[in-house]
C-alpha cells in the first residue's frame, strides 16, 4: 500500500524491490526507468490534488481536493500510462468481479504492470491481472460490487480518485467515458453469451 510514490529509489540489483514490485523479465539490463519515471510522473500531476501530502506521496493518507484531473493533466499521464487499456482493464475487472485484493478494488497488491515500448523511445504502463482465483463469485469470498470498486469498495486507491473519481464525485470526464464506453462494448460483445462474438472471433482465427 505505498501508491505509486516516487520517494524509493531504484534497487542495484535486478533482484531487488521497490515497494514490493520485482522485475519479472529482462532483469539483466537492471533498468527500473519505466517504474520510477512512471511514478515520478503520476505524482507530478497528482500533486496538486492532494494538499498537504509529502512531496512524491500523493494519496497515500492525504485526502482527494474533489478537482479531477484536467485535460492537460491527462495528456502528460498518457506519456507514462495507456489509459485506453487501463478503462477497458477496469472494465474487464468489474465485470469479472474479481474479489482479489488489487487495484481494481482499492489494493496497491497483486496486479502486475507491462511497459509497452512506444514512439520515441517512451514506454507507456498496461495494468495485468494477477491471481484470478476469486472471480464471477467463486474462490475464496464473495462481495457485492459496483462501478467503483477501486475509489470507493472500503480500500481506496487513492491516486485514481482525481482519474476515475467514485460513485459521487466524478474524476477526468476523459477517462470516465472511456471506462464507461468500455463496459458498455464489453456487455455487448464478449461478456454476453448471445451475441456469438466470441465464436466470431474463433472462427475468424482457423
Amino acid at each position: 500500500d505505498e501508491f505509486w510514490r516516487s520517494t524509493t529509489g531504484a534497487p542495484s540489483t535486478p533482484d531487488g524491490l521497490i515497494d514490493g514490485w520485482s522485475k519479472q523479465n529482462n532483469s539483466a539490463a537492471n533498468d527500473w526507468s519505466d517504474l520510477t519515471g512512471f511514478f515520478a510522473t503520476y505524482q507530478s500531476v497528482a500533486a496538486a490534488h492532494f494538499p498537504g501530502a509529502p512531496s512524491g506521496d500523493a494519496g497515500n493518507g492525504t485526502a482527494w481536493n474533489g478537482v479531477p484531473f484536467d485535460g492537460d493533466e491527462v495528456d502528460t499521464l498518457e506519456g507514462v500510462a495507456d489509459l485506453d487499456q487501463w478503462a477497458r482493464w477496469f472494465a474487464v475487472m468489474t465485470l469479472l468481479q474479481s474479489n482479489e485484493t488489487n487495484i481494481s478494488n482499492g489494493q496497491d497488491d497483486d496486479y502486475a504492470a507491462y511497459f509497452v515500448p512506444a514512439p520515441g523511445g517512451q514506454r507507456r504502463m498496461q495494468l495485468l491481472p494477477h491471481d484470478l482465483d476469486t472471480i464471477l463469485g467463486k474462490g475464496d469470498s464473495t462481495a457485492s460490487h459496483g462501478l467503483y470498486d477501486m475509489t470507493e469498495d472500503g480500500s481506496v486507491f487513492t491516486p485514481l480518485l482525481p482519474l476515475i473519481g467514485d460513485g459521487t464525485t466524478p474524476g477526468s470526464a476523459d477517462f470516465r467515458n472511456r471506462y464507461h464506453t468500455a463496459l458498455r462494448a464489453l456487455f455487448g460483445s464478449v461478456f454476453n453469451a448471445d451475441t456469438g462474438v466470441v465464436e466470431g472471433i474463433l472462427v475468424r482465427g482457423e
